[in-house]
C-alpha cells in the first residue's frame, strides 16, 4: 500500500519529540508489523506540529521522496486520528529504543543544513547535560521540580566520580542555566548551540514567544541540533524531557541517566535509568526529584 501520512499544525501541541515524532515512529512500526507497508510502499510525509510548524520534510527528510503523481490510490493517514484509534505504543522497555531506531533510520535522515551545524567534539570525553526548566518545572503531573542548584549539584557529583569528562555539551531552555554552566565548570570545554532561550524561569519559549515563522523555524532547527548532539555524547545526564530521551532513539547505545522522575508511563520519556550516588546531599535531592519515577532500573531485582 501507498500512504500519505500527515498531521495538521494545530492537531499536535504536546511536543515534537514526546508526541509528534514518537507517534509517527509507532505508526510506521505498526504498519510494518501488520504488513500494511513494505519495502515497495511509497510514502509521502507532511508532518506538522503546533509549536514547530512543518517538521517533515522541512527539517527531517524522508529517505525516499515521492510526488503526488507517484502515488496511485494512496491511503491518507492522519497521525492523531490513527494513533488515538488503535493501541500501537512501543513497549515500555529499553528494547524499544532499538525498534524505534530501526524505523527512524529506515525512513528518515537529517537535513544537511542541520547536520552541518552540529558541533564537533570527542564523543568519548563528552558529557551531555539537559536542564529542562520553565513550564516543565511546574507540571507536577509529569515530573517533580528540580532547581538549577540541585541539578548542578548532581553534575558536580557525576564529574567527581567520572574523570573521563573533558567537554560538556549543554542544553537548556533557560538562558541563565547555560551561563551558570559556563561559570561553574570553567575548567572544562563547554559546548552549546547558540539559540534563543527563555529569559524567564516560568515562561516556556515555545508556548508564546515564537511569533514569526522565522522564530519557529529557528527554534525547531535548534532542537534538532541539540538532540543529535546529545546522541553523540558518551553519557547524557538529564532532567525530565522528551527531547533528551529521544537522543537514545537516535543512538540506542547512549548511556542516558535522569535525576528527575517521569511520572507517566510514556516511551521514550519514562524509559530512563536513575542517577546513582553515594553522596548524602545528592541522595536527599534524588529522594524528592525521583519520587514517582515509572521506570524500574535494571539493577532493581
Amino acid at each position: 500500500m501507498n500512504y500519505i501520512i500527515y498531521s495538521y499544525k494545530n492537531e499536535l501541541g504536546a511536543g515534537m519529540f514526546g508526541q509528534t515524532l514518537t507517534w509517527l515512529l509507532e505508526i510506521l512500526n505498526h504498519l510494518e508489523k501488520e504488513h500494511k507497508i513494505s519495502d515497495n510502499s511509497k510514502i509521502i510525509f507532511d508532518v506538522n506540529a503546533k509549536h514547530y510548524d512543518n517538521i517533515i520534510p522541512t527539517h527531517i527528510i524522508p529517505r525516499n521522496v515521492y510526488s503526488a503523481n507517484d502515488l496511485e490510490n494512496a491511503h491518507h493517514l492522519n497521525i492523531k486520528s490513527y494513533k488515538l484509534s488503535i493501541d500501537i505504543d512501543f513497549d515500555f522497555n529499553t528494547e524499544s529504543f532499538n525498534k524505534a531506531n530501526y524505523i527512524w533510520n529506515k525512513y528518515f535522515k537529517l537535513h544537511p543544513d542541520i547536520e552541518k551545524r552540529i558541533p564537533v567534539f570527542d564523543t568519548s570525553t563528552t558529557l551531555g547535560i539537559h536542564y529542562r526548566g520553565t513550564d516543565k518545572n511546574t507540571d507536577v503531573n509529569e515530573a517533580n521540580p528540580i532547581s538549577q542548584d540541585e541539578f548542578i549539584t548532581v553534575i558536580k557529583d557525576y564529574l567527581k566520580n567520572n574523570n573521563y569528562v573533558k567537554n560538556i555539551y549543554c542544553c537548556s531552555d533557560e538562558a541563565s542555566f547555560i551561563t551558570r554552566i559556563k561559570t561553574d565548570f570553567a575548567d572544562l570545554n563547554i559546548v552549546d548551540y547558540d539559540q534563543k532561550r527563555s529569559e524567564n524561569k516560568l515562561y516556556a519559549l515555545h508556548t508564546g514567544c515564537l511569533i514569526t515563522d522565522i522564530d519557529m523555524f529557528n527554534h525547531t532547527f535548534a532542537a534538532f541540533v541539540d538532540v543529535f548532539a546529545l546522541s553523540k555524547c558518551n553519557t547524557v545526564l538529564k532532567t525530565s524531557s522528551a527531547m533528551s530521551s529521544f537522543s537514545k532513539i537516535l543512538n540506542p547505545g547512549l548511556n542516558l541517566i535522569t535525576c528527575c522522575a517521569m511520572k507517566q508511563k510514556w516511551f521514550p520519556t519514562g524509559v530512563v535509568e536513575t542517577y546513582q550516588s553515594s553522596d548524602g546531599v545528592v541522595n536527599n535531592i534524588l529522594k524528592r526529584t525521583m519520587h514517582g519515577h515509572v521506570f524500574e532500573p535494571h539493577w532493581v531485582k
